[in-house]
């Protein structure tokens, strides 16, 4: 195909009528990420543990729902809202975020914009008594009661002057905790470096020993537990972002939703590296085993003549790992040069290359 008519294919390909009027601007692939979305949750049924967190995938094109976040290595970029399972960091569902125009179905007044965002995400799996772990954009106490009544418990950090929290304005030394409680609400305040406050429905002020010990006086580190819960549920985003960061791609497409296929590339690059510098790593580790050569059934293989220092011989003789296999004792003077195996010409060296179980 010739790359002119690449060009024009790739600027008229679509998924959604232009024609429509609409100020929706995701319109051009909602169609796809309805599906992509509805695939998702279809898919897989998460466990107990659920955290919602932000995405980031770099970008740097022209568009207008970009986000600018100094505080991100990658700068510039799509910021989406993700729902994560926490133990298999898979993720059920997400909202990219396009401004005031997001799809966000939920529009309860009391709990404001992030929390319709976590409302919206989490509909599906509501009164089934799961626990939710957020940070302090979400958190509020008017969200976790919320929660709280439709059966679903919610732990998180929180900011100190969000609306309906409790003051807690005593000075703690380092290590130290404070906290109120209602029926339903913890609000904790812990001393590590600076002050850290944690709300949560389903958290005692409990403290756990970490494992770890304090580098000058060798004791035991001691935390709260929920701190504690919070911070290994919260990495599950976190690893989605880190698979994220292999396939990001700088390069500026003709249409924003089509970037270049970064992993499709990796993947081939990976292959070739194998094919090219295979033998040198089989040779400095384990000895090779002729049915596990990862790239005997790819590639070009050609037969060619044994030839040994330890014989007088012109060809010298080795057996045939096929025949072997089959309680078969042959021997022959043909081999495969790139698996470095003795193999008959026929049919032995055409199954060898061919099948799994040969």
């Amino acid at each position: 195909m010739y790359r002119d008519r690449y060009l024009v294919l790739l600027k008229m390909l679509h998924f959604e009528d232009d024609n429509q009027n609409s100020s929706d601007r995701m319109k051009k692939i909602i169609t796809v990420s309805s599906r992509l979305q509805k695939s998702f949750k279809n898919s897989f049924y998460p466990f107990q543990n659920l955290c919602i967190d932000e995405s980031f995938l770099l970008y740097k094109g022209r568009l207008s729902f970009k986000q600018y976040i100094p505080a991100k290595r990658s700068r510039f970029g799509i910021k989406t809202y993700v729902l994560c399972d926490c133990k298999t960091s898979y993720v059920l569902d997400t909202i990219v975020y396009t401004g005031s125009d997001s799809h966000v179905t939920e529009n309860t007044e009391e709990i404001g914009k992030t929390g319709n965002i976590v409302l919206t995400l989490l509909k599906p799996y509501l009164g089934k008594g799961r626990s939710l772990y957020v940070d302090n954009y979400y958190s509020s106490p008017v969200l976790f009661n919320l929660l709280h009544k439709n059966v679903t418990n919610a732990c998180g950090t929180v900011k100190q002057r969000r609306k309906g929290m409790p003051t807690i304005d005593r000075k703690l030394k380092k290590g130290e905790v404070d906290f109120r409680t209602s029926s339903n609400l913890l609000a904790l305040k812990w001393r590590d470096k600076r002050d850290v406050f944690m709300l949560s429905t389903f958290h005692t002020r409990e403290l756990i020993c970490t494992g770890k010990r304090n580098y000058t006086t060798q004791e035991l580190i001691r935390k709260p537990k929920c701190i504690v819960d919070c911070n290994s549920s919260m990495e599950a985003v976190d690893k989605c972002d880190m698979v994220i960061s292999s396939i990001k791609s700088i390069r500026k497409s003709i249409k924003w939703y089509k970037p270049p296929m970064v992993a499709a590339f990796h993947l081939e690059l990976i292959r070739q590296i194998l094919r090219k510098y295979h033998k040198d790593d089989f040779r400095q580790s384990a000895p090779r085993s002729a049915d596990k050569y990862p790239l005997r059934l790819t590639g070009r293989h050609f037969p060619a003549i044994y030839t040994s220092e330890k014989t007088k011989r012109k060809s010298g003789l080795r057996k045939c790992v096929v025949c072997t296999k089959n309680g078969v004792q042959r021997q022959t003077h043909y081999q495969c040069k790139t698996c470095e195996v003795g193999l008959s010409i026929y049919p032995c060296f055409e199954n060898y290359h061919t099948k799994i179980h040969y």
